[in-house]
């Protein structure tokens, strides 16, 4: 059983008060996008330290520690090998897992079937195991973790690619059937060397709770998380919405408003 934890030492507790004034002071009328994080990568090649930007550089370290604030999924599709060609950007990407959005100026993909990129994800051909290299997924899917560092204001994303799904999930699967949301705990994310049956090594996320964090501490999540997530959420609501998704949408996910699409 984890004993309860207080967050006494995190900037959103000791600078409470300032939080507020310096977000004032620093943006004014600016606002806050998802490009303003800080972004962590898993490593290559079965490296076990994270690396990390600091005022000093970067900086390998064993463990990102902290409270995540917010999750979401990501999806991104190239037609050719990425980054081959005029435009290195995804030919189709996602900011919410659930519906696609074609680069500007690029066509619907004809790909045989109604199902496919620019429509809803969970039908889409490119989301089908088989359909790219290795009977992987054409389109790659990795989650976001919004995470919020014991000295940080401003959560850093942790980026999971596909191979470290799994071990999400089962993560966050097990704090559900505990009753406890993952948002109410101080998670540790390490890394573990792993090879593929090729024998190439390849890294995944390992999470492990710290501690269930006290009613006071949870308030102040709360209440933190409140004042700055319409900038977290802004990245998911920057999809458009397609004319022809209901074409490829038979339950009209994609057809509906931006506010009814279920985040």
């Amino acid at each position: 059983m984890n004993a309860l934890v207080k967050i006494d030492n995190y900037a959103i507790s000791t600078r409470a008060a300032q939080v507020n004034r310096l977000f004032e002071r620093n943006l004014g009328d600016e606002k806050l996008t998802a490009s303003d994080f800080q972004r962590i990568s898993v490593p290559t090649q079965g490296n076990t330290l994270w690396m990390i930007q600091t005022a000093e550089g970067q900086q390998g370290v064993k463990d990102i520690t902290g409270i995540i604030l917010f999750k979401n999924t990501n999806r991104s599709f190239w037609e050719k090998e990425m980054g081959s060609g005029e435009n290195a950007a995804p030919d189709c990407q996602s900011f919410d897992g659930l519906c696609g959005k074609l680069r500007d100026g690029y066509p619907k993909l004809d790909i045989g079937s109604d199902y496919g990129p620019g429509g809803v994800c969970e039908y889409c051909k490119m989301n089908k195991w088989g359909s790219g290299k290795n009977g992987g997924k054409a389109c790659r899917e990795f989650r976001c973790l919004y995470m919020l560092r014991e000295n940080d204001i401003l959560p850093v994303i942790v980026k999971a690619p596909a191979t470290s799904l799994r071990p999400l999930k089962d993560y966050f699967v097990k704090l559900l059937n505990a009753g406890i949301d993952y948002s109410g705990v101080i998670t540790k994310l390490e890394l573990t060397e792993e090879k593929n049956k090729a024998g190439t090594k390849y890294s995944i996320i390992k999470p492990s709770m710290v501690g269930l964090l006290d009613p006071e501490s949870l308030k102040k999540v709360e209440v933190f998380f409140t004042s700055i997530r319409g900038s977290i959420e802004r990245v998911q609501r920057d999809v458009e919405v397609h004319e022809d998704a209901p074409k490829s949408d038979p339950e009209n996910v994609c057809g509906t408003t931006k506010s009814e699409v279920p985040f």
